[in-house]
């Protein structure tokens, strides 16, 4: 099976279990990283404690069956560690909405005004590695900069890859165990979807809007 990633785009001219959380930091409840899986479903919910798109899983069903956190101990779990983004560009994404996803063991998400990418050990929060990609002024006047929504998970079965779009619109593929670019993707791991637009659009003023993403699968 092979899973391929899509984005809608719309032109316009222009002159880590990890919760969602408003604040510069990601915070981990001790007990997550313990869970055991018992009764889980076969054929609904993410697997094996993985959650690998941005709904969970490819029916977008954002369901695990984890269980070991419920009502009666939920007021007992603590922190385990904190990860703090501050420092991820020149000033505090306020308005941190990225979505966190976990594969193969490894999490991963995107962070600070700048957009760059992180994969963290989920066990003890430890960054595994960190890409930043510096558009300078392209990527200074993008009408959406921050976060965005997160990152995407592809693989063919040999080969993982995280993928996403830069606040400049660049579309990124990344190894997912170096975070290294993927030479034979684009040009040394990038495409342009300015300059892969249906009109012209200038590099740094035009703008592309990508409005959601989405993961298909074909055998």
């Amino acid at each position: 099976m092979t899973t391929r990633m899509g984005f809608h785009l719309r032109a316009q001219r222009y002159g880590g279990q990890v919760w969602r959380t408003s604040t510069s930091s990601v915070a981990l409840l001790a007990t997550v990283m313990a869970i055991t899986l018992t009764g889980q479903s076969a054929t609904y919910g993410t697997q094996n404690g993985e959650w690998q798109t941005y709904g969970g899983d490819l029916k977008s069903t954002r369901y695990s069956a984890l269980d070991q956190i419920n009502a009666e101990n939920f007021s007992k779990l603590q922190v385990a560690w904190r990860f703090k983004t501050d420092n991820f560009g020149p000033r505090v994404d306020a308005n941190m909405q990225s979505t966190p996803i976990v594969v193969k063991g490894v999490m991963y998400l995107a962070v600070g005004v700048r957009r760059s990418v992180v994969a963290i050990d989920p066990q003890t929060g430890e960054t595994l590695w960190m890409y930043r990609l510096d558009e300078g002024p392209r990527g200074d006047n993008a009408i959406r900069g921050g976060t965005g929504h997160g990152v995407v998970y592809w693989t063919d079965g040999k080969e993982d890859r995280i993928v996403y779009v830069t606040p400049g619109h660049q579309l990124v593929a990344l190894n997912a165990r170096t975070g290294v670019p993927v030479p034979t993707f684009g040009r040394n791991g990038i495409i342009d979807l300015k300059a892969e637009a249906d009109q012209v659009l200038d590099p740094v003023t035009g703008e592309l809007d990508c409005t959601r993403r989405r993961l298909s699968s074909t055998t």
